[in-house]
């Protein structure tokens, strides 16, 4: 399953087991980028990366957080678009995708 921007707010069922990536639009050159918090243990950050789209400087590409669910429940990604050496406060964009783990 691939999770984007366009599932912000939604609240999605993944199987048990099963893997998930969520990909979103980045500009890593401008300092922003897209930091993570998971809120629950439903389901495990496995890891990132980045593909660039074209070789601009200053291009967007596209990061890609995958997960697996490990445990029927609830879990919830939050994602805020910022640079690392500002406050938490100043992001200028988010995503929160609920993910609902159940038992095939």
């Amino acid at each position: 399953m691939i999770l984007t921007h366009a599932d912000d707010g939604a609240s999605v069922e993944a199987l048990l087991g099963a893997p998930f990536t969520v990909h979103l639009d980045e500009s890593p050159t401008t300092g922003y980028r897209w930091q993570l918090k998971v809120i629950g243990d439903a389901v495990s950050f496995l890891d990132s990366g980045f593909e660039a789209k074209s070789d601009i400087v200053g291009g967007v590409g596209q990061a890609s957080f995958n997960f697996l669910s490990v445990k029927q429940g609830r879990a919830t990604l939050f994602f805020k678009l910022s640079r690392e050496w500002e406050s938490d406060a100043a992001y200028i964009d988010s995503v929160t995708i609920n993910i609902v783990v159940v038992v095939a």
